[in-house]
């Protein structure tokens, strides 16, 4: 099971759980997943699940942005223990699945945080089925 766990603000510790298939995260009552914090756009984000519960993530226009390890995106691949921010709030990709290798979206061999922030390139500017890794070839994610 994946979940997203809010680090700060007034929703601290709160876990949002994530089910496979498309989700959308915005302020308004008519997400799927509501975060009422006020840097957070009515409809922010929407977030798709795939079965090995890496998360692809799409900012909807939101006026403060989608963060993931500090790199503002449109669309991007967050993999679990990587964090994503919709506007003020943090967020963490927990998952309660044991991964193989195989699994991994980021080269094994990214030695910092840095490297592995550096490693992510938007999915826009990759094949669906890979994600550029300047610390190792690029991975494959669904499959």
């Amino acid at each position: 099971m994946a979940l997203l766990r809010i680090k700060n603000g007034v929703e601290a510790g709160t876990a949002l759980p994530l089910r496979r298939g498309t989700l959308r995260f915005g302020r308004s009552g008519a997400n799927d997943l509501k975060i009422s914090d006020p840097s957070i756009s009515g409809s922010h984000c929407e977030v798709t699940l795939d079965e090995t519960e890496n998360l692809l993530v799409r900012d909807l226009g939101s006026s403060a942005g989608t963060f993931i390890e500090g790199q503002r995106i449109t669309e991007a691949l967050l993999i679990p223990g990587q964090r994503l921010r919709l506007g003020g709030v943090e967020l963490v990709l927990e998952s309660t699945s044991p991964r193989t290798p195989s699994q991994s979206a980021v080269a094994p061999n990214c030695e910092t945080d840095e490297d592995r922030t550096h490693a992510l390139t938007p999915l826009s500017e990759t094949s669906p089925r890979q994600v550029s890794s300047r610390c190792g070839a690029a991975q494959r994610v669904n499959g």
